[in-house]
């Protein structure tokens, strides 16, 4: 996925429009936001993902997209 999740499953639109944020998920309901075939990572699976990109200290910056987003702290 490129952008924010905005799967419909009955959780309201954040205070942003749901077509510039996505939606805001109870845990719960973060359960069944996905459409079929996807699902939410499981703890295993995020650190199989931190371990093939060297690891969890640096994995955010060699995950980033390198265009189309500004830094919050260039």
């Amino acid at each position: 996925m490129a952008e924010n999740l905005n799967f419909d499953n009955g959780s309201p639109c954040a205070k942003e429009s749901c077509s510039e944020k996505g939606r805001e998920y109870t845990p719960m309901a973060a359960q069944n936001a996905c459409p079929n075939g996807w699902h939410l990572p499981t703890e295993i699976e995020w650190n199989i993902l931190f371990d093939n990109v060297g690891g969890i200290d640096i994995a955010a910056a060699r995950l980033k997209a390198t265009e189309g987003w500004t830094p919050l702290n260039p």
